[in-house]
């Protein structure tokens, strides 16, 4: 299962298409605790977060989301934002695995949602991970 965190509904439409596979369950959410339930109830293997929703409690909410085993965080802003990015808690980034300007690198996130999809098989974890138990 995919993740997409963010606000702005067109460009996570189209995040949506992008990353779907045949396969694949896209979730997309607007809010961090829209999100964790969403992540209770089947951990994703990839979640995309605006980097605006990590900045209100320096990310703490977001990285405390389940991730499945062989699972990564990728944080986006949009294109049309042009303020500085806003600065993540010291250590925070270390749990990121990229951090883009949508909808311009859009290839780029494409190539890292095959990566990691890549990765989780390779290693026997598979993309969709069995639902949580309560």
């Amino acid at each position: 299962m995919l993740l997409i965190v963010g606000t702005d509904a067109p460009l996570l439409e189209g995040l949506a298409q992008l990353l779907a596979g045949p396969r694949d369950r896209i979730e997309v959410v607007n809010t961090l605790v829209e999100a964790e339930e969403v992540a209770r109830q089947q951990r994703p293997l990839l979640i995309v977060i605006e980097r605006a929703c990590l900045a209100a409690d320096d990310g703490a909410r977001a990285f405390a989301l389940p991730l499945a085993p062989g699972g990564a965080f990728v944080m986006y802003r949009s294109g049309a934002d042009d303020s500085p990015p806003p600065a993540l808690a010291h250590g925070a980034a270390r749990h990121v695995l990229a951090d883009l300007m949508l909808p311009l690198e859009r290839a780029r996130l494409f190539a890292l949602a095959q990566y990691v999809r890549a990765r989780a098989r390779e290693s026997g974890r598979g993309w969709s991970s069995a639902p949580l138990s309560p």
